[in-house]
């Protein structure tokens, strides 16, 4: 897990900073998305606010398996990689739920998130970007809307926290209180106030 997450979760942590974001000075920025976000610019808040998402836990150990599996690196067997994430708890496939367990693969085959062992899927997420549907694990499924963390953002496209989103990080071990518009913002002030800022650039966007 990351580290706010182990905070949020009472395990002692006491690490000042829990991670970092680098914005590239290679694309437009629109700062301001109250008149909605300007053609060929990037919606910041909604894209710091997907970064501090990760910081917060949204990731997922299928990335390390995907990332480290024959052709890629290896030859490595599954049960070597044991990083399952907290997300990752709630991660299913109809084939993983029929058998009363979570689905920690990587492959095309559809994954969700459910909160009653796979029964009832919620949201699909990402299933991969080596061995899956080519984007990271650790995201919902893309461009599908479902939610702030979306795999991939478009130019001119505002982005925004949505219920799958706050229920996600509600079941990892954050207390997630009614958020009033608009919601990235107060999304973002609750990662900055909680963490100390973030993860990684964002490299696969669209163009």
């Amino acid at each position: 897990m990351t580290t706010a997450n182990a905070k949020a979760l009472g395990f002692g942590v006491t690490a000042a900073s829990d991670a970092q974001i680098t914005f590239s000075n290679q694309f437009d920025w629109d700062y301001d998305t109250s008149d909605g976000v300007t053609a060929g610019f990037f919606d910041f808040v909604g894209i710091a606010t997907h970064e501090i998402g990760h910081a917060l836990g949204f990731i997922s150990g299928v990335d390390v398996l995907d990332g480290n599996s024959p052709p890629v690196n290896g030859p490595f067997r599954d049960d070597q990689f044991t990083f399952v994430s907290s997300l990752d708890l709630f991660r299913y496939s109809t084939a993983s739920a029929a058998e009363g367990v979570i689905d920690w693969t990587a492959s095309t085959t559809d994954k969700y998130f459910s909160l009653d062992q796979g029964a009832t899927a919620i949201a699909s997420f990402s299933t991969g970007r080596n061995f899956g549907d080519g984007q990271q694990a650790s995201h919902w499924k893309d461009s599908l809307g479902i939610g702030i963390m979306d795999p991939t953002a478009a130019p001119g496209e505002f982005l925004s926290v949505t219920a799958n989103d706050l229920l996600a990080f509600d079941v990892i071990g954050w207390n997630v209180a009614a958020i009033p518009e608009p919601s990235t913002y107060a999304m973002m002030a609750l990662g900055l106030l909680g963490v100390g800022a973030a993860a990684r650039r964002r490299a696969d966007k669209k163009a």
